[in-house]
């Protein structure tokens, strides 16, 4: 995943994907003031969206600055990845955790999940379904050899055969490639 980008674009991407997560394990704690936990889920994902607002100016900005991938052939297989596999498969786990267990228990297996969930993440050559980035205009494709586009407020009609993309990060490993225009 973002072969080629820096690590804490790598990183803000991961945070900004498991909101979710993070929204579902705090009211998960036993705060005793449920306001308290509406206020901080209520933080959680203010922050995520600050953050996605990073990731998508960098997204804009790296669209106009790095090398142009010219006939680049589409062939989609699907829009915005598998989102219930995702949220059965990494979220309601990572938040299902033993009722006996007291905050800081509870806090430290989510906090050892989370970053088991990332390392194999960043290992892997897929990318996580982002509800934030969606909420902000970025679609992610998935394209037939295997890799990904990412979508600035369009979208990428089937229709289309050949376009016009940028690759994400410098490596040629990187399989991850931006459609601004």
């Amino acid at each position: 995943m973002f072969e080629g980008t820096q690590n804490w674009f790598k990183i803000c991407y991961f945070l900004t994907a498991m909101i979710p997560a993070y929204a579902l394990f705090i009211l998960e704690l036993d705060i005793k003031d449920r306001l308290i936990s509406y206020g901080c889920v209520l933080l959680s994902v203010a922050i995520g969206l600050i953050i996605g607002l990073i990731l998508k100016s960098i997204l804009f900005k790296r669209s106009k600055t790095a090398v142009v991938t010219p006939n680049y052939t589409v062939k989609l297989v699907s829009k915005n990845g598998e989102i219930l596999s995702f949220i059965f498969g990494i979220i309601i786990p990572s938040v299902l955790l033993p009722g006996q267990a007291g905050n800081v228990e509870k806090t430290v297996i989510f906090f050892v999940i989370q970053l088991l969930c990332y390392l194999v993440i960043v290992r892997s050559s897929t990318i996580l379904p982002n509800v934030i980035l969606l909420v902000l205009g970025i679609d992610v494709y998935f394209v037939e050899e295997n890799e990904f586009i990412l979508t600035i407020h369009q979208k990428i009609k089937t229709s289309e055969k050949v376009i016009q993309v940028y690759r994400l990060g410098d490596s040629s490993e990187n399989n991850i490639f931006i459609k601004d225009n």
